[in-house]
């Protein structure tokens, strides 16, 4: 169904353009561990939790729309009942999806990503900054708030979701 899954290096459907996935940098990788960590212990029996897991939204969305966030959270009851290969490729937005910054991100295309997100159904959105220690969070039809170091992280679109942002920037201070 979606030969490409397994290949590296990923490829994302933007509205039908076919795009190369940024490659991710150590910090990257260290924050995108840290949130799938911070995800999977927040939601307990909740949902799923993956890295790098793909999402085609392209019925939401009105094109071919396949996206692939660094981390996802899905709910359990929206899993259910999906055959093996939508569970591989799951045709809507994940409940929440992690978005984390690289120095390589092509110019409008993370803002693309994002509101493609919220426009698909996801319920929350983390943009994260390792450089500047920040996670920008976005909801539908609210204001974006951001959080730095120092804060905990806590938002109404996600309850059960409450974390010291400096647990996610913990590695990058090697």
């Amino acid at each position: 169904m979606y030969d490409f899954i397994d290949e590296k290096p990923y490829i994302e459907f933007h509205a039908g353009r076919e795009v190369r996935k940024v490659s991710p940098s150590t910090w990257h990788a260290w924050i995108m561990l840290a949130m799938a960590t911070v995800l999977r212990r927040a939601a307990g029996n909740r949902g799923r939790v993956g890295p790098e897991w793909h999402f085609d939204m392209s019925l939401q969305l009105g094109t071919n729309t396949i996206l692939v966030p660094d981390v996802a959270f899905v709910k359990v009851e929206r899993l259910f009942g999906l055959s093996a290969s939508y569970l591989q490729v799951p045709n809507f937005a994940p409940d929440i999806a992690v978005e984390i910054r690289a120095p390589s991100d092509r110019p409008g295309e993370r803002e693309w990503k994002l509101d493609a997100y919220l426009a698909a159904g996801s319920e929350l959105v983390l943009d994260i900054s390792p450089e500047r220690r920040v996670v920008r969070a976005l909801a539908p039809d609210e204001i974006e708030r951001l959080y730095a170091a120092g804060q905990t992280f806590e938002h109404a679109a996600a309850p059960w979701l409450r974390f010291e942002v400096d647990e996610i920037f913990a590695d990058l201070t090697v």
